[in-house]
Parts: C-alpha cells; structure tokens; sequence
C-alpha cells in the first residue's frame, strides 16, 4: 500500500510540474501574441527587463523536452530492475533536461529539479544518500532562484507577462501559478516523507519537513496579500486615468464651444449697428452651436464619447463641425477628406475628432486664423492629417494642456504627431489604423 502511495504521489507531481512549465511557455506565448495585436510592444518593452528570443520557439523546445522526459522515466520504471546502469544514466538525462528547460524558461519555474531528485530517490537504499541526494535536491532548487539570478543576469519574468491584463486577470493567473508550485512543493515534501517513512521508521525528519512546508504556506498566504494590495493599487491607477481621459474630453468640447461662441458674438458687435438682420441670423447660429455644444459636454461626461459622432459617422461628424466653424465665425475651413469606406475603431475615431476639434478652436482662440485648411488621407493603411492655419503662428511653441492632450491621444494609439509654428500653424499626425478597408 505504501509503495502504492508512493507512485502515486510521484506521478501527480510529475503531472503538476508538467502542467505548470506549460503553463509558463504558453503565457508567454499567447501574452506576446496579445501584445502584438493591440500594438502595446512599445508599451510592454519600457516596463521589462528582457524578453525571450522567440516565444514559438519556447513553446516548442519546451514540449519536445517534456516529451523526451516523460520517456526516460518509462525507460527507468520499464528497464531499471533488470538492468543496474539504467537508472543512474536516466537521472542523469532527467537532471540535464530539467535544467535546459528552467534556462529556457529563464528560471522563471524550477520545481522540476525537485521532481528529479523525488524520481530517484526511492532507488536508494543508504539513509546517508538519501539525505544527501534531498540536500542537493534543496541547493539546486535555491541556485536556480529567479529572483537570485536576476541580481546579475537580466531576466524576463513572468509576472511581468501577468501584469499586461486587467486586475482580476491577473489575480486569477497568480493564484494558480502559485497553486501549481506549492502544490509542487508539498508534494515534494510528501514523498520525502513517505520515503523516510518507510526505510527508516521515524516521523522526526517528517516534522522536520512540515515546518518547511508551513513556512512555504505562510510565503504562499503573503504573496496572496501582496496581490490584492497590488490589485487595489491598479483599481486606484485606473480611476485616476479615467479622471484624467474626463477632464481632456470636457477641456476639448468646453474650449471648442466657448471659442466659436466668442468669435460668433465678435461678429455681432461688428454688425449690429449696420444690419440687425444679419445679427439675428448671427445669434440664432450662436443659439444652435450653444445648444449642440451642451449635448457634447453632457456627452463627455456621461460616456466620454462626442455627441456628433454618436449621431453621425466620422466624416459627417467633422463636416458638421466645419459648417458650424464656417457659419459662426470670420474663419473659413477647407476641409478635403481622402479616405473612401475605411470604417475606424471607436477610440480611432474619438482621437482623430478631437485632434480636429481642438486644432481648430486653438487656430481661431490663439493664432486668430482667418483661414483653415484641414486634409484627412488615408495612405497604405496609415490615416494621415494636417490642419493649417494663417495665424499668427508660434516661433517658440510650447505645449499647452489641449496640444499635450492631442500628443498623448495620438501616441496612445501607436501615432505621431508634430507641431509647426514658423508660418501660420501646422499640426500634422500619423495614425495606423487597425481595421480592414472595404473596396
């Protein structure tokens, strides 16, 4: 019964070590993949130390020497009685593939070295091995320590790989890496355990080992505190960025407004005394941009999100604005928009609203533009835009909160966007879009 307690023990652990190496290769893996398609690599690459060479190639040097794992233990159990010099040649082919794979998987997981030396040590008879064999087991498991190693060799962790996806992801995946490698652990000291058992006849290295085991439960239970403090700090981040996303939209809906309607009432105070008619027809047009002004703002606030593009697609939306511009104001816009059937992502679109919006009141509020030209392109899956002002331009141009705000809301999609201030002013972005064009 006890031997049969023994393979049993020995082989769930071989499942959970298996289990866990590719649960790291294919976090890995698919973490990148994610990466890649939300276009975050830039993102991820500030915040790491290193990464792997190739993430397939991860994968799949980690299977085959699973695979190859896996049969030298059938050679062991299938040839190891009949044939003495079995056994020690396995273990060694063991000990040779569990460190290829902890170094693929850059020591991020080393419990396997504890599954070799559980393998072989119930195929020693002295007391004196054994001890020896679980000592070794205990120093080669410290030696390969992630956190030890990456004092001096820069490493890439897979926590790092964790922390990409939202909070309650990431708790999820550290809860079960964690699981899985003190599952491992106490599995280890089982057998242990059940070896010294069952040769020798005492309990006192079993009491020996549990106090081991509650120290690694107590490690377990802090890095489980520390997780929810981290996932409560991430919450908090996250609303302060929401904060920040509200008062850019209400800056750029409440400047744009304001602005049109100070320009609109200039013009009023122009012509009043020549043509009342004129006037009225100037107010009426002030009473309509004020009122769609206010459907942005409570729009803004309620979902971040600008009323005319709700209502209309992008080019209709930036139409609308021009026609407002245009028909409130001394400023006259040119718009030319290039860009066929592209349907644009819900933040693509958004980004490239606002970065008219807040052009175009910046022209008319500080450069006191008469003239605005606006082109919206697109190019090779690329969306490009330039708005030009004769304004008065800015030699010395420094950012402001609104030119901050259009950088960061470009850049947050992986675009460029420059300044120009020597005549007139010239702002022109690069956008790469995401979504397929149609025809």
């Amino acid at each position: 019964m006890r031997r049969y307690q023994l393979e049993l023990i020995k082989y769930t652990m071989l499942g959970v070590n298996l289990l866990t190496c590719i649960f790291v290769s294919m976090t890995v893996y698919l973490t990148t993949y994610f990466i890649c398609t939300d276009y975050q690599a830039r993102t991820f690459l500030q915040n790491v130390d290193a990464i792997p060479r190739d993430p397939t190639m991860l994968v799949i040097e980690v299977f085959l020497l699973l695979l190859l794992l896996l049969l030298s233990l059938w050679g062991r159990d299938r040839f190891g009685q009949s044939h003495p010099t079995v056994v020690p040649l396995t273990a060694t082919l063991d000990l040779l593939i569990s460190f290829a794979i902890i170094t693929i998987l850059n020591f991020n997981y080393n419990g396997l070295i504890l599954w070799v030396f559980t393998s072989a040590l119930l195929y020693l008879k002295s007391r004196r091995a054994q001890y020896m064999l679980f000592v070794l087991a205990v120093i080669a498991f410290l030696g390969t320590d992630a956190k030890l190693l990456s004092l001096n060799v820069p490493l890439f962790s897979i926590n790092s790989y964790f922390a990409y996806f939202g909070a309650t992801t990431q708790r999820t995946l550290l809860l079960l890496f964690n699981a899985l490698v003190a599952v491992n652990m106490v599995l280890f000291f089982t057998y242990c355990a059940f070896v010294i058992q069952k040769q020798q006849g005492t309990i006192e290295e079993v009491n020996q080992l549990y106090s081991r085991l509650a120290a690694a439960n107590d490690e377990l239970k802090q890095a489980n505190e520390d997780l929810h403090e981290y996932a409560i700090l991430q919450e908090k981040m996250g609303e302060t960025k929401e904060r920040n996303r509200l008062a850019r939209e209400i800056h750029d809906t409440l400047g744009h407004t304001l602005t049109g309607l100070s320009a609109g009432l200039d013009a009023c105070l122009t012509m009043i005394d020549t043509s009342k008619e004129n006037t009225r027809k100037q107010l009426e047009q002030l009473s309509e941009v004020t009122r769609m002004g206010l459907q942005d703002i409570r729009q803004s606030v309620k979902q971040l999100r600008p009323d005319a593009i709700e209502r209309f697609n992008l080019a209709r939306a930036i139409k609308e604005m021009v026609s407002r511009v245009n028909a409130t104001t001394n400023t006259t816009i040119e718009f030319e928009y290039l860009v066929g059937t592209t349907e644009f992502d819900e933040d693509e679109e958004q980004a490239i609203y606002r970065l008219v919006q807040e052009s175009i009141t910046n022209a008319i509020r500080h450069g006191q533009a008469t003239r605005i030209q606006l082109s919206i392109r697109m190019a090779e899956r690329t969306l490009k835009v330039n708005i030009t002002d004769n304004g008065l331009g800015c030699l010395y141009f420094q950012k402001g909160f609104g030119t901050t705000h259009m950088q960061e809301r470009i850049e947050k999609l992986n675009g460029q966007i420059t300044f120009d201030g020597h005549k007139g002013f010239c702002v022109t972005a690069e956008l790469p879009i995401r979504t397929k064009s149609e025809g």
